[in-house]
């Protein structure tokens, strides 16, 4: 269990506070928050004192606005995680799977750094859920495709 919340913890401040500090110049003026921030701006306190149930609350009341694209990846994706916290499996592997599908057929290189690493945590994120849950071979297809899309031979 601490070791999850440890895990919880390191992927939060990759995704969400060391982004803009790795993006700044020396001297630079500061990056403005990125539009998934400022959608994540409700949730993220909630994320941070692990308040699941209620940061569910807060990110689908910005999925109703039918997002796509970047900020679709990103709200999918830590709906994900609140919906795994709360053992709601399900719903936790929907979520992973709505961030995927948020690419379509938009070209996933012209996304930001940002949206790219949700992105690909909620590939990996879903495998090891399947895994989790005793689905081994939904488990390995899953992580193929992540080969297959992102393996860089």
């Amino acid at each position: 269990m601490v070791t999850m919340r440890l895990f919880t913890a390191l992927q939060f401040a990759l995704f969400v506070i060391v982004t803009p500090v790795c993006h700044a110049e020396e001297g630079a003026e500061p990056l403005p928050a990125s539009p998934m921030t400022e959608l994540l701006a409700e949730a993220l306190p909630l994320l941070r004192a692990e308040r699941w149930e209620e940061a569910i609350g807060s990110l689908d009341r910005n999925l109703e606005a039918d997002l796509h694209g970047e900020p679709g990846i990103k709200m999918f994706y830590w709906r994900g995680i609140c919906a795994w916290k709360l053992e709601d499996y399900k719903k936790a592997g929907n979520s992973f799977e709505s961030a995927i599908k948020c690419v379509g057929s938009r070209d996933e290189t012209k996304y930001t750094a940002e949206a790219k690493r949700s992105l690909r945590a909620s590939w990996l994120k879903w495998a090891e859920l399947e895994f989790e849950t005793g689905e081994f071979e939904g488990s390995a297809r899953l992580y193929r495709k992540y080969i297959e899309k992102y393996d860089r031979k």
